[in-house]
């Protein structure tokens, strides 16, 4: 009987995922792989108030399984929901600068949006859509405002990378490198830097990087929705390579020697005198927008502001110098 009754379960899905498919994907009615993918996602949702009729006893058992459409329609407003509160998450994420968690909450409401049969309803800045449409224009967004540069090289292969957000250092990013023989990853790059170890450098002078946006091992199998619509293999391709070239980026560090120097000479106890050579300036200009940016740093109590004028290691220095002053 519980053969049967599986069965049952089993022919009432698919005629579920018909109806869905046929709501939804009216334009593709002949392509089998999306009609499958449906299928697949619409069997994995946990279904409430299923009843059943038994036609035949054992040996032959027969079931009729069947569900009210009412129950049907709570479904997937529970997935709209499901939908919306990732959108939500997504958008709090970004605030915060945790663009990885961003990119993760928009790629699987995009994903989930695929296997509801009416479309739902999401706002970006004011602007509201379907899901479908406007989260590919979101992510791709994202994507582009996110900014990689090798800040370091140390002994020849180790690079220390920069990645901000809209101008500003990332709180938290997802990434995975080709080293020049393997991918390596997923790295997580933390309050705006990363590192990457080479084997080899590429023939072209650049690093390849890829931007997580699947988290495939993160799905949580007991998330019906979620496990049922990556199973189903309904992932949009959107692409998140980009190609940095492997040289220090100058700029950023142009004006950091000094201004560390400064504040280790401040910060040395009189046992630990070390002499450090100081050197004029190149460019009176950018060494004069650096002193303001950690002047006004200081005044604010806000080191991350001026991040961007030190080295990974002086930024380091100075936010345990700020740390320190505010303790005091």
């Amino acid at each position: 009987m519980s053969d049967a009754e599986g069965e049952a379960l089993r022919q009432m899905s698919v005629q579920i995922s018909v109806s869905v498919y046929n709501s939804s994907y009216d334009e593709e009615s002949n392509d089998n792989s999306v009609q499958k993918a449906v299928l697949q996602s619409v069997s994995s949702a946990k279904f409430t108030n299923v009843q059943m009729r038994v036609l035949e006893e054992e040996p032959n058992a027969k079931v009729f399984c069947f569900m009210p459409r009412s129950e049907v329609k709570k479904m997937f407003e529970k997935r709209a929901n499901h939908i919306a509160n990732m959108v939500d998450a997504g958008k709090t994420a970004e605030s915060r600068m945790m663009i990885d968690e961003a990119l993760r909450n928009y790629y699987w409401a995009l994903v989930l949006a695929k296997t509801t049969p009416e479309p739902v309803e999401i706002e970006f800045n004011d602007k509201k859509g379907e899901a479908t449409s406007l989260l590919p224009i979101k992510i791709k967004s994202v994507l582009a405002m996110i900014n990689a540069s090798v800040d370091e090289i140390q002994d020849g292969k180790n690079l220390i990378l920069g990645f901000t957000y809209n101008g500003k250092p990332v709180s938290s990013l997802n990434f995975k490198y080709n080293d020049g023989q393997s991918i390596v990853g997923p790295i997580v790059a933390r309050d705006g830097i990363g590192e990457a170890s080479m084997a080899s450098i590429p023939a072209d002078g650049k690093l390849h990087l890829t931007y997580e946006l699947r988290f495939r091992n993160e799905v949580d199998p007991t998330d019906s929705d979620i496990a049922g619509a990556f199973n189903a293999g309904i992932l949009p391709n959107i692409n998140s390579s980009v190609a940095i070239a492997i040289k220090s980026n100058s700029k950023k560090k142009a004006a950091a020697p000094v201004l560390a120097s400064a504040e280790m000479l401040a910060a040395q106890p009189t046992n630990d005198k070390r002499s450090i050579a100081m050197q004029n300036a190149d460019n009176t200009d950018d060494l004069q927008q650096a002193v303001l940016a950690v002047e006004a740093a200081i005044s604010s109590n806000n080191p991350k502001s001026a991040f961007n004028y030190f080295t990974p290691e002086g930024y380091t220095l100075f936010a345990n110098l700020m740390a320190k002053r505010c303790q005091n």
